[in-house]
């Protein structure tokens, strides 16, 4: 999103990476900043946050879920550690039109954990990993981290991401 915002406070940052989001415009997604804290996620979401403890690859972590909103329909999970936003997960973001287009080709695609049907597009320098269908071409996750290099983010243990379904008897 243009904008004449001219803070470049790390809460800044992602409010406008949000805002890209909820527009449906992620060519405009920044890569998470250094220092987001959990007091900057505050601010953006306006009130005060409980994590949850819990694990993220192994390590410990704090998860917070942002609401559900029309264009966030499944809302989104942000993921701390050691007090740093490290990851940002939104399931199903609601893209506008050629907003995919905008992007560009990914700097790497790689096999998605998410199933046969999905492709990973990994753009380390957005700081963006897309789980995407390879017909319909369209986002199931949008990962959003910290920029990196390509050989870096392959290596790393998001891109190892998957979904196990367990049958209910």
């Amino acid at each position: 999103m243009p904008t004449s915002e001219s803070d470049n406070t790390p809460a800044a940052s992602l409010r406008r990476s949000f805002a890209a989001i909820s527009s449906g415009n992620i060519v405009y997604w920044e890569p998470l900043p250094l220092a987001v804290t959990q007091s900057d996620i505050e601010t953006l979401m306006g009130r005060p946050v409980t994590p949850a403890s819990t694990l993220l690859f192994g390590q410990p972590a704090q998860q917070i879920t942002f609401p559900s909103s029309a264009a966030l329909p499944a809302g989104a999970t942000l993921w701390l550690q050691r007090d740093q936003l490290v990851l940002v997960d939104v399931r199903a973001p609601k893209l506008a039109a050629g907003a995919l287009d905008a992007l560009g080709p990914a700097e790497l695609e790689m096999e998605s954990g998410l199933g046969d049907a999905y492709v990973q597009w990994l753009y380390p320098e957005r700081g963006l990993i897309l789980h995407v269908s390879r017909h319909a071409h369209q986002v199931k996750r949008l990962l959003g981290l910290e920029a990196t290099e390509v050989d870096t983010l392959r290596r790393a243990p998001i891109v190892g991401l998957h979904e196990t379904r367990i049958p209910l008897n």
